[in-house]
């Protein structure tokens, strides 16, 4: 699961807000999984203040999308 975003069109102007529980619904490889849970482990750990950690993750997870081209 990761973040993403929904709209509430119910509103004028619609009202975007954040969904903690979006789960990705397309099949990808396991490099290219590994790398979308980087990233989403990565949120957490923004979130949690890890900023460091973060920035591990992230740069984890773009060497494994480079590496599927």
């Amino acid at each position: 699961m990761s973040l993403g975003w929904a709209v509430d069109e119910r509103r004028d102007p619609p009202l975007p807000f954040a969904e903690e529980t979006v789960l990705f619904g397309r099949r990808v490889g396991a490099q290219q999984a590994a790398g979308h849970l980087r990233l989403a482990i990565a949120l957490s750990e923004r979130l949690a203040g890890n900023i460091d950690a973060a920035f591990t993750l992230i740069d984890d997870a773009y060497a494994r999308f480079r590496g599927c081209g």
